[in-house]
């Protein structure tokens, strides 16, 4: 129990290059490639002021009290692949046919988001 309150990685580590954005959690790694994302609805979520995708529960995955990753729900009814560690504000990354849709912590959201627009086109 001391060790799942004091784990405290900080936003996740992932890779955005060649058209796909690696994932690297150690538990729940994904790779998106820019046919997998609907990058026109890509968009940064409040999670605290929008409750459409708060965490209701989780479905597969890990929950510490800084740090969530792996398939969650969301209010709205979405399974998600969720990357928190204590953010509120996290890019939402929606995804197409079979492809999960994910919502991701990152340093600096509106920098990643653009970067994730030029990238994926």
């Amino acid at each position: 129990m001391f060790f799942g309150s004091r784990f405290t990685p900080g936003p996740v580590k992932y890779v955005l290059a060649d058209r796909k954005l690696a994932i690297e959690d150690r538990f729940y790694p994904i790779t998106l490639g820019a046919a997998d994302v609907n990058i026109a609805d890509a968009r940064i979520v409040d999670v605290t002021k929008d409750p459409a995708w708060a965490v209701t529960f989780r479905v597969n995955g890990i929950a510490m009290q800084h740090y969530r990753a792996g398939r969650f729900r969301v209010a709205n009814g979405h399974n998600v692949m969720l990357y928190r560690a204590d953010g509120r504000q996290l890019v939402l990354i929606p995804g197409r046919g079979n492809a999960a849709t994910v919502l991701i912590e990152v340093a600096d959201p509106k920098a990643f988001l653009a970067r994730l627009r030029r990238e994926m086109r």
